[in-house]
């Protein structure tokens, strides 16, 4: 025993002062399971994560996808009945709103479904002259959020300039190799013929 601890539990004793003898504390204590009592804890373990995961199946899916068909065939139906340009500009803004609050579609069925819609519709009223200003910026604004680089109307024009691509190429080696003086021009008219409904597409939509 170290000197000041003796020096102070004998002024203790002699003060009165009675001394517990010095217990180990319960948390101190080294706790010891049996390989039984071990296996049963680690049963009840893996009972409980089954139970955990058994009722996380259980519960509902998240509506979300079903709840953003709902809004996209309101506008789309809001859309379809549009016959001037104020109510094409409101179901224009109702399916930006839809799209803007789900951070664009999920899926480029939906991207396609809508598109289809919007030109259908613009060629409609466009025909009858109830197309203007304002639905076309409220179309190119739905547009910007949908589909921003216009895969969908830029995709069959894109398609068609790679199967003709191939018979300009061989018309132009021919004029190369039988009349050389015009290859420049042949050039020029192969170019707008692969390339021109393509940019047409992307200017006009």
């Amino acid at each position: 025993m170290r000197p000041h601890l003796a020096l102070s539990l004998g002024l203790l004793s002699v003060e009165g002062v009675p001394l517990k003898p010095m217990t180990r504390h319960p948390l101190t204590t080294p706790i010891t399971a049996t390989p039984t009592q071990m296996v049963l804890h680690r049963r009840r373990l893996l009972l409980h994560a089954a139970q955990l995961v058994a009722g996380a199946s259980l519960l509902p899916a998240a509506p979300a996808h079903a709840s953003l068909s709902d809004k996209l065939r309101e506008g789309e139906a809001a859309l379809a009945q549009a016959s001037d340009s104020p109510t094409a500009s409101a179901a224009l803004t109702q399916l930006l709103e839809v799209s803007s609050d789900y951070n664009g579609l999920p899926s480029d069925a939906l991207r396609e479904e809508v598109v289809n819609a919007m030109r259908a519709k613009r060629i409609e009223l466009q025909r009858t002259g109830a197309w203007d200003g304002t639905s076309e910026e409220s179309y190119n604004r739905l547009m910007r959020s949908v589909d921003p680089w216009r895969v969908v109307e830029l995709q069959p024009v894109a398609q068609r300039t790679l199967f003709t691509f191939a018979p300009v190429y061989v018309a132009m080696l021919a004029v190369q190799q039988i009349a050389p003086k015009f290859f420049n021009a042949a050039y020029g008219v192969g170019a707008a013929v692969v390339l021109g409904p393509l940019f047409l597409q992307i200017v006009v939509g």
